[in-house]
């Protein structure tokens, strides 16, 4: 459970254990998708925070689109998209 984790957190413990074997971004191990956003934020505050306001903002932004168009909303996040080796 990642509660109240800062991105610091997430880094060491689950996105440089799923990409020590091959040393390579979270981004380039799933695979990339055209994006529509960059974000900039602080590490130290709670994952959970980022992911609660990019979630409503991406819902809001999609808005007109269709309910369900907002899952297809894509974001640039440094700790998936830069390689963190």
């Amino acid at each position: 459970h990642i509660g109240q984790r800062s991105m610091y957190f997430i880094s060491a413990n689950i996105i440089l254990p799923l990409t020590a074997s091959q040393k390579l971004s979270y981004a380039e191990i799933a695979g990339c998708s055209t994006l529509q956003f960059f974000v900039s934020h602080f590490w130290g505050s709670p994952f959970i925070e980022m992911v609660q306001s990019l979630h409503k903002y991406a819902q809001h932004a999609a808005k007109a689109q269709g309910p369900d168009e907002w899952k297809e909303t894509t974001f640039w996040i440094c700790t998936f998209a830069n390689n963190q080796w």
